[in-house]
């Protein structure tokens, strides 16, 4: 019996920490660059949508990075940065100027 609970136990361990490396890096490009106020609003508002969220930016502050679950959708984060007054260019940010070239 005790066993089993284990296994249960065990299963749900890797269940959990399965899902939680499931998270893509979704980006997304500013009209403006942000300054440090605005980049900490960001922070805080994908902190409320998702506690595990990370957030990162280009050196020019124009990109800004997010790493969150797979349960939040980029309509969801887009929201959620709009409504700290960060204005979004529409899609996904174009990465390749950030790129060197090989």
């Amino acid at each position: 019996m005790r066993s089993r609970y284990i296994l249960v136990v065990a299963l749900l361990i890797c269940g959990v920490s399965a899902r939680a490396q499931s998270r893509e890096l979704r980006s997304f490009e500013a009209t403006t660059a942000l300054d440090r106020t605005a980049l900490k609003f960001v922070i805080q508002a994908m902190d409320d949508l998702d506690p595990t969220a990370e957030v990162f930016h280009s050196d020019d502050m124009r990109i800004v990075q997010v790493r969150a679950s797979a349960e939040v959708t980029d309509a969801q984060i887009r929201s959620a940065m709009q409504t700290t007054g960060v204005q979004l260019r529409e899609g996904r940010a174009d990465l390749s100027a950030y790129i060197p070239p090989p």
